[in-house]
Parts: C-alpha cells; structure tokens; sequence
C-alpha cells in the first residue's frame, strides 16, 4: 500500500520525511483496524440451542445484536441455567468466567470443560452423557455445589487439588475425583 502526499515547500521534498509520513499513516491503519477488531470479538459457540438460550437472555446479550461479543460473556457474573435444551455442546461456556451458577442438567453434553469459570459456587451437570468433566481451574477458587450423578459413563472429575472439593458434592459411586 503507498500513500501519495503532496508536499508544496520551496525546498524539494526528501524522500526521508515522505517514508515517516508513509510509516505514521500505516500505524495509524493498522491501530484503528486492532481496535475495531478488539471490540467485536464475538464468541464460538457452535451449538444452536445453546446459543439461542445465551441471545434470549438480555443480561448477556445487553446490545441485542444476535451474537455474544467476548466483552458481554466476560462482564456477566450471574447464573445461566440450560436445562432440558436438547444441548450437546457448551463451547464458549469458557468464556463467562465470573458465572457464579451454572445448570445444565438434562441435556446431551459428553465432554464438559469449567476449568475458566473461576467464580461457579454451583454447578449442576446431572443427566447429561458425560465421558468427560474438568474442573481444574488452578486452585483459584473451590466449588462447593455440585451435582454429577446420573452420568454413568464419567469415571472421573478432573480436579486440581483434592482441596477444590466442596461438601456439597454428589456424583455417581463409580465417578472417583
């Protein structure tokens, strides 16, 4: 890309000052395309019903636009309840780190990762066909509440420490932490 500046001076124009013109215009572009580019992240979430249940709720998608921009998931620090919804997959769940709630019992899910939902106090992911289910988070925060059971291909719960356990914990016997 050349930019073609005219420069009217009775001295003659040097061709050091038209490649700092050339250089500040490129930073310029490439500043405004970062930022624009920076506040219309939108999240991946792939499953359509999961998506539809995330876009009906105005606290989540607060400018009503049809998508969940990273900004919205991050700033949102309430529950979000899925239940029943025929879900198979909650990529993008990732991204709601300050969720303090999450139910998404009675679906399809078989791998689930909230191991970035660092502030859930409450989860429940019962009667899903869970294989997989990560709760590592790095000790940032324990999660007392939760409810695994009727998974009965889940043999194990990623954890991080054993201190991560809350007592309210119920899971299927075959299920070891």
């Amino acid at each position: 890309m050349y930019i073609c500046v005219r420069y009217f001076s009775k001295q003659p124009y040097s061709k050091t000052k038209f490649l700092i013109i050339k250089k500040t215009l490129l930073h310029l572009l490439f500043a405004a395309s970062f930022a624009a580019n920076l506040s219309a992240q939108i999240v991946n979430i792939p499953d359509a019903n999961f998506k539809k249940e995330l876009i009906k709720n105005t606290a989540i998608n607060t400018n009503g636009d049809g998508e969940i921009q990273v900004s919205e998931a991050v700033a949102y620090s309430g529950s979000i309840a899925v239940v029943g919804k025929k879900i198979k997959d909650l990529t993008g769940i990732e991204e709601f780190i300050k969720i303090t709630v999450l139910h998404c019992y009675s679906n399809q899910l078989t791998n689930l990762d909230v191991s970035k939902n660092i502030g859930l106090i409450e989860f429940y992911c019962h009667y899903n066909n869970l294989t997989s289910l990560n709760l590592k988070n790095g000790g940032k925060s324990k999660l007392p509440n939760l409810n695994a059971t009727n998974n009965p291909l889940l043999k194990c719960i990623q954890v991080a420490d054993l201190s991560d356990i809350g007592n309210s914990w119920t899971k299927d016997l075959c299920t070891t932490v």
